[in-house]
């Protein structure tokens, strides 16, 4: 928890990297935030989790895998600090149309079951 209100105080907020992001970019920067931030839901995203965001980001913008590492690489850094949730949504909301928000949900949804995947069930 410190650590990430030390980050949270010490490094750039959402709103900064959001308004340094070209808007195309920022579209895909929000989407990837929300998959990144269900994959945290536990505090880890491991290499399982990882690997199907970069999956789903790479399909659904299209994006060559060296631009998806990078956008991946910069979700990740945004959602280390306390992410500011208003902004990505307001983005997806103002960008996506409904059946584009039902498939990003669904996306979400593939990435938890992801987390799942790669943990053990309980005794």
């Amino acid at each position: 928890m410190f650590d990430r209100l030390r980050t949270f105080l010490t490094e750039r907020t959402t709103a900064e990297a959001e308004a340094e992001t070209p808007a195309p970019d920022r579209l895909q920067l929000a989407a990837a935030v929300l998959l990144v931030e269900v994959a945290r839901m536990d505090d880890v995203v491991d290499e399982t989790e990882r690997q199907r965001i970069a999956e789903l980001i790479r399909w659904r913008f299209k994006l060559s895998p060296e631009a998806t590492e990078s956008l991946v690489g910069e979700a990740l850094r945004v959602t280390e600090g306390a992410a500011q949730w208003y902004g990505f949504t307001a983005t997806i909301n103002g960008s996506f149309t409904p059946r584009e928000r039902v498939m990003l949900v669904e996306m979400l949804w593939d990435v938890v079951y992801a987390s799942r995947s790669c943990t053990s069930p309980s005794a």
